[in-house]
């Protein structure tokens, strides 16, 4: 019996793959976003661990599209982005406590962590998918 080949089933199994891109999209670009904001000084990403996150994004994104690198990697870097991320969350909300009423976590330090666990969930599903 043969399957036929439909544009929803194309679609369905590209899925996956765009919305891991997505993720580590939205990692590379949090990147260049403010992760602290104090009355002295806004911290970007880019002034620390941001460097490290976005390159890891970009990678996520190659390794996605060359297709010959397995998708556990991908994942893999999805769990290093979110890693870095929440780490620097916590850094982060005690330095801005040290600046009670003025201080902030910024929008920056929340895409990453958001942008890191949603290239670990898309690439998880296509794993998943790929394994069916």
């Amino acid at each position: 019996m043969e399957t036929k080949v439909t544009f929803k089933n194309i679609e369905t199994a590209k899925a996956p793959k765009m919305i891991a891109m997505l993720g580590a999209l939205v990692a590379i670009v949090a990147a260049f976003l403010p992760w602290g904001i104090t009355s002295l000084a806004t911290v970007k990403g880019t002034d620390g661990d941001g460097t490290i996150t976005a390159v890891l994004g970009g990678l996520a994104i190659v390794f996605l599209w060359i297709q010959k690198i397995p998708v556990w990697i991908s994942a893999l870097l999805g769990l290093a982005v979110a890693s870095v991320g929440v780490i620097d969350f916590v850094n982060m909300r005690d330095a801005v406590a040290l600046d009670p009423g003025n201080g902030s976590v910024g929008i920056g330090l929340y895409l990453t962590i958001a942008g890191g666990v949603v290239l670990l969930i898309g690439a998880v599903m296509q794993l998943i998918q790929s394994r069916k």
